[in-house]
Order: structure tokens, then C-alpha cells, then sequence
């Protein structure tokens, strides 16, 4: 059973989590950063100690690892031999990074786009879990739903597939906002006047289908009018983004 955790990292993904496991009841002794002053503002929220010297770390049951993707290898190999739980918290890297470092290992990916200024309802956030044997996958998913009321066993291919997926439905939706965003700008309107039009959208693809709650001028084929917004629209790159996210909308619907 995980009753202590050292957490490293000090981003948006460490500082969620880090706060959702000290909400739960969880002690959190130690975060670790590279740079002290990062790691100690967050130990500071969630009453652990802050180290730079990742050997500090001792006497946990579970060390989670928060950071960027390309470093994650490079942390897991100064943790071999650990008797601690290892995970990682990415979507997108393979269990087998752990090979040959860490006996017990296993993943926590936290399905949500994090901003340390945010607050969010992290019981609510899908937590996809995965472990390299039996035992570790038990205490992994008790502590998981202390956590969420929302915890699914997932191997690493179905947490890419989810992750490649989540990216289409957040990043680059984020990116089509930030674009109208520009188109707005330029004349002088607020980006506020699509909110409504937003969340309606949320809403809709909460009751139906995303390809049945497709609406537009590419869904209906209608040539005129996408060749005018067209005309309208000064950046090569973005005419490029309209026109192939409009062929792809208007293939999908083609008889």
C-alpha cells in the first residue's frame, strides 16, 4: 500500500498531482527539481522537503516522475535499484523505459491539459494506469482511486492511441482558438464573442457524436463560401491549415 511518495518535478503536471495526492491524505516527503527554488515552492503547498540531489530520496513507497518526456529515461536510470514504486506520468513513453533500472514500475497518466494558475476537480481527471506485474498494479490502482473516481487499466498502446487523440481534441483545438483569436484581432474584436458558440459546441458533442454535431460551410460543401473566407485571410499558413481541415471535413461527409 503507497502511504508515502517523493514526486519529480515541479511543473503543471507535478503540481497537480502533487497537490491532489497531498488533498488525499497521502504524505508527500520529498520533490525533487534540479533547481531548488522550483521544487521548494511546490514542496512548500503540499508540506514536504525539497531536494536537488535526487540521492536525498529515500524510504518511499511510490516515487512518481513528472517531467518533460525526453528526460524521463535519464531520471529513471539514476533511480536503479530503488525499492520504491517508479511510474512515470507520460502518454506517450513506453513502460519498458523502466528495463533494467526498476524492479517495481508502472505508469499514472492524468488524461487533462494542467496550468499551475488553474485549478481543477482532479477526481474527476481519467488516470490510466499500468504496471509490470500484479502486485504493483494492486497498490498502484488503490492509490489511483484515492486520487479519481475515474481510474482504467490501459497498456502502453492504448495510452498512445489516447494521447495522439488528445492532442487533436485539446492541443490543436487550442491552436484553431488562438488563430481565431489573430482573425479577430485584427479587426478589433474580442475573442469573448465566440465563447458561446464554444461551449455550445462542448455541449452538443457531449450528447452526440463529434461527426454528428458537425456543422459549416465544409460540411455542407459549400465552395463559395470557403473560397471567400479564403480571400480574407492574409497568412499562407493559415490559408494552408483552413483549406486541409476543410477538405478533411468536407471527405467525411461526402455521399
Amino acid at each position: 500500500m503507497v502511504k508515502s511518495v517523493a514526486i519529480i518535478g515541479s511543473g503543471n503536471v507535478a503540481t497537480h498531482l502533487a497537490k491532489a495526492i497531498y488533498k488525499a491524505g497521502v504524505e508527500i516527503k520529498y520533490v525533487y527539481s534540479p533547481t531548488l527554488a522550483n521544487c521548494s515552492a511546490l514542496a512548500n503547498q503540499v508540506n514536504a522537503t525539497a531536494v536537488d540531489n535526487i540521492d536525498c530520496i529515500s524510504d518511499v513507497d511510490l516515487i512518481v516522475i513528472a517531467i518533460k518526456d525526453n528526460a524521463i529515461k535519464g531520471i529513471v536510470e539514476r533511480l536503479r535499484d530503488k525499492d520504491s514504486i517508479v511510474v512515470h506520468t507520460s502518454g506517450g513513453i513506453n513502460i519498458d523505459v523502466f528495463d533494467g533500472c526498476v524492479t517495481k514500475c508502472g505508469v499514472l497518466y492524468p488524461l487533462q491539459t494542467f496550468s499551475k494558475e488553474r485549478e481543477i476537480d482532479f477526481t474527476k481527471v481519467p488516470l490510466f494506469i499500468e504496471a509490470n506485474n500484479s502486485n504493483v498494479f494492486d497498490d498502484l490502482e488503490i492509490f489511483a482511486k484515492r486520487l479519481s473516481e475515474n481510474v482504467i487499466e490501459a497498456n502502453s498502446q492504448k495510452r498512445k492511441v489516447m494521447h495522439v487523440a488528445a492532442v487533436f481534441a485539446c492541443n490543436f483545438v487550442n491552436h484553431c482558438y488562438d488563430i481565431s483569436s489573430q482573425i479577430l484581432e485584427k479587426e478589433g474584436l474580442p475573442f469573448s464573442t465566440l465563447l458561446p458558440l464554444i461551449e455550445e459546441t462542448t455541449k452538443k458533442i457531449s450528447e452526440i457524436t463529434p461527426h454528428e454535431a458537425q456543422t459549416g460551410p465544409a460540411q455542407r460543401g459549400d465552395s463559395i463560401v470557403m473560397n471567400s473566407h479564403l480571400e480574407m485571410i492574409d497568412s499562407p499558413q493559415i490559408k494552408e491549415i483552413y483549406k486541409l481541415l476543410s477538405k478533411s471535413i468536407t471527405d467525411s461527409y461526402k455521399k
